[in-house]
Formats: structure tokens, C-alpha cells, sequence
């Protein structure tokens, strides 16, 4: 029963977004959005048509959404509407979203690493509103000291307190690159992307083109199965 209302609140989320495509490339993979190839997992349901991804990807996504939201049992079972829209905010960089959100805003000239190109994700204001911290507050988050670092040490943080609340709380939180920064759009040493909250065209406002799913895969939505038991808050 429990996977069966996580696939009705994914599939409620999906409905709530219009379509949005774009012919320009996926940053990721160099290429406009395709057509499925090897099926992926974490974010299959983000982007049903086409996408920006290929397994690697995914599995890095679903690896870093993992290790942020996996404060307890309990808590990694538990589904809200903010967490499926962190999830679906952590698919980013497989979305056919994402040409259109991502903005190249130019070349910057850095003294120490060399020139970068510098890029502003824009991120609807509906939509960030679901990413507020004090969102993710009942369970906490776990932040790495570096991501892709394995031995690098942890720290369970209250998001509220640590980011701050409301929109310029979010602003925090979506440019940390060890906290809600998307996975593979990290800065580094640099500041090579800015998540900018706005109600511009084309900004995200979830994983994909979710009013373009067919009542096909609006019923395979339903009937979604995923390997924990799910409760519903």
C-alpha cells in the first residue's frame, strides 16, 4: 500500500507542471534531449519522454539525494511533497528541462584556475518553495565534507538553522554545493553555477515535461514499485 501512495504522489507532482521543451543541448551530454536508451532508475519518472541522461548520471543523482536525506529508517520511508521535490530537483542534470533553465551567462576570466564559463540555473518560485529548509526540518539533512569524497567526515544539520528559512533560505541551500546543489552542477573552487529563484521562461519546475505523460505512463506511475516500505505524512 505504501508504494502505491508514493506512486500517487509522484504522479500527482508530475501533473501540477507544464510542458516545457527545449531543442537546445543537455549540458551533460553534450546533445539535445533523447529518446530513453538504457533505462535509468532514480529519475525515470522525471523526464518520461526524453532526457538529459544516461546510467552514470542517475546513479551519481540518486547516490548524492541518498546520502543528504538518509538521516534515519524512518525518515529515508518517509515521503512528503518537498522531499519528491528535492528529488526531482536532484534529477536536474537528466531533465529535458534543463537546456531551457540553464542559462550560459558568459567566460570568466579567474587568475588562479584559469578561465570558466559561468552559467545561472533558474529555478521557478513555486517550485523553490518546496525546497524552503525549514521544509526538511522533521528529519534533518546530512551534509558531506565533500561530495564524491568518501572519507570525507559528515554532519547532520537542522536545514532551517543552517541555511536560513524562506527564499533567501532556499537561495542558500540550492547553491551549497554539499547541500542542495544538483549533482554534477557543482562549483568547486569556482562559481561556475548560481541558482537564481525567479519566474522566468523556461525556469525549472520539476524533473520533466509532466503534463505531456500519456495516460500510459500516468498508470505505470501508479503502479511504481520501489524496494523500501513507504509512509505517507
Amino acid at each position: 500500500m505504501g508504494r502505491m501512495y508514493y506512486a500517487f504522489w509522484v504522479t500527482f507532482v508530475l501533473a501540477r507542471t507544464p510542458c516545457l521543451f527545449s531543442q537546445n543541448e543537455c549540458y551533460l551530454t553534450e546533445s539535445p534531449p533523447r529518446a530513453k536508451g538504457i533505462a535509468i532508475s532514480f529519475c525515470e519518472s522525471m523526464s518520461p519522454n526524453e532526457n538529459c541522461c544516461v546510467p552514470a548520471f542517475d546513479e551519481e543523482m540518486r547516490e548524492e539525494f541518498n546520502l543528504l536525506t538518509g538521516t534515519s529508517d524512518l525518515c529515508v520511508s518517509t515521503v512528503t511533497e518537498s522531499k519528491l521535490a528535492l528529488h526531482f530537483w536532484f534529477c536536474f542534470g537528466c531533465s529535458d528541462q534543463q537546456p531551457k533553465a540553464l542559462e550560459h551567462k558568459g567566460t570568466v576570466n579567474d587568475d588562479d584556475g584559469g578561465p570558466y564559463e559561468q552559467y545561472e540555473i533558474h529555478v521557478c518560485s513555486d517550485f523553490a518553495k518546496l525546497l524552503y529548509p525549514e521544509n526538511f526540518d522533521d528529519c534533518g539533512l546530512i551534509i558531506p565534507g565533500e561530495r564524491g569524497n568518501i572519507c570525507s567526515d559528515d554532519d547532520t544539520v537542522m536545514p532551517s538553522t543552517y541555511w536560513g528559512k524562506g527564499k533567501d533560505g532556499a537561495e542558500n541551500f540550492l547553491n551549497d554545493d554539499v547541500g542542495g546543489k544538483p549533482p554534477l552542477f557543482t562549483d568547486g573552487d569556482t562559481e561556475k553555477f548560481k541558482v537564481v529563484i525567479d519566474d522566468s521562461e523556461g525556469c525549472y519546475r520539476s524533473g520533466g515535461s509532466m503534463l505531456c505523460m500519456s495516460w500510459g505512463v500516468i498508470i505505470l506511475s501508479l503502479l511504481l514499485v520501489i524496494s523500501v516500505d513507504i509512509v505517507v505524512v
